[in-house]
């Protein structure tokens, strides 16, 4: 499988599906991820953690693949993310992008940047007009 393939699948499989225990097949057991959630690096396990709240949060997600580079054993990709939240149903849509390090057709290493600012506003989350206020310095209470 290429490593576009490996985006491909991972996102439909994982996220789409809803398939948790293609997360164990696809990310290697001493595998890291980062960007996701503050704090340090997390493991499967804690990524396993990640993907139940997301999931409790929104339905119907489905990724596109925009742009993907491969160089070596890494893969860089563009993604959209189109969903519904959980609480009402309304659509949403993102993007974010990935860096991977890949070994054997696995997830060994992942970098995720995700706009969750403007994901989190648009379900209702956070203000929608949370990013200018955070840029205006205001703290969210």
């Amino acid at each position: 499988m290429s490593h576009r393939e490996l985006v491909e699948t991972w996102f439909r499989r994982v996220w789409t599906e809803q398939d948790a225990s293609a997360i164990d097949e696809l990310f290697v057991p001493d595998g890291t991820t980062k960007g996701l959630a503050a704090g340090p690096a997390t493991d499967p396990a804690g990524f396993r953690a990640f993907h139940a709240a997301m999931s409790a949060q929104l339905s119907d997600l489905a990724f596109t693949v925009e742009r993907a580079v491969s160089e070596g054993e890494w893969v860089f990709a563009v993604l959209k993310l189109t969903a519904r939240t959980s609480r009402t149903g309304d659509p949403i849509a993102t993007q974010g992008a990935i860096a991977w390090r890949v070994a054997d057709g696995k997830v060994r290493e992942a970098h995720d940047h995700w706009n969750f600012v403007d994901l989190f506003a648009q379900a209702g989350l956070l203000p929608a007009d949370a990013m200018g206020r955070l840029l205006a310095g205001e703290k969210l209470a």
